[in-house]
């Protein structure tokens, strides 16, 4: 039986992509409301149901501290609160659904880490402490930058019909990486020229 697939990066800069096996994929910006997102997903359960297409979604799960990240305690509560409420909405809708954690679906998809540096802050005055961190700080966000965007030209590639913004290229490629799971070597090879 085919597969209505959603995929799920969520935080208030991801996004929720949807592929119909007989359509192109969709790709959505994060809603502002979770009412929303929960329409989003109620409409995919029902149009999966309407074509008698079984319907399983893939949903990153990303831990709470993440070492080296700035964000204050309020962004991480608002993060958790988010990823809750959709969690939710996948159990209360009747979805079934697959946490994946970003190393996972990046790694199978060859996409690399983002080659950040650690700073070396002994024998450092105050001050010069001070400096060395805002430089380490701009180096990271520069190299994070340009993962995003690499990842976004892959999203670009894999699906050419789609608008895909930052916001929804990650979610794109977790779709991808739902795609394969179960295809044969063969398809997933002819895939990966297609990304190369």
């Amino acid at each position: 039986m085919s597969k209505l697939l959603i995929a799920i990066d969520p935080g208030s800069s991801g996004g929720i992509c949807i592929h119909h096996p007989k359509h192109s994929a969709e790709a959505h910006k994060m809603p502002e409301t979770p009412k929303d997102a929960c329409d989003i997903l109620t409409i995919a359960k029902e149009t999966a149901e309407m074509n008698g297409l079984e319907i399983k979604a893939y949903m990153e799960e990303v831990g709470g501290f993440i070492k080296g990240n700035p964000a204050p305690g309020s962004a991480m509560f608002t993060f958790g609160r988010g990823f809750g409420q959709l969690e939710g909405f996948l159990i209360a809708i009747g979805i079934p659904f697959e946490l994946v954690r970003p190393q996972k679906w990046q790694k199978a998809l060859g996409i690399a880490a983002a080659q950040t540096v650690c700073g070396q802050y002994e024998g450092l005055s105050d001050e010069e402490r001070k400096a060395e961190k805002k430089r380490i700080a701009r180096l990271n966000a520069a190299a994070k930058s340009d993962k995003k965007n690499r990842m976004k030209e892959m999203a670009q590639r894999l699906y050419p019909s789609v608008k895909v913004t930052l916001n929804t290229a990650d979610a794109l490629l977790i779709l991808e990486w739902a795609k394969r799971q179960g295809k044969t070597v063969v398809e997933t090879e002819q895939v990966e020229n297609l990304v190369r």
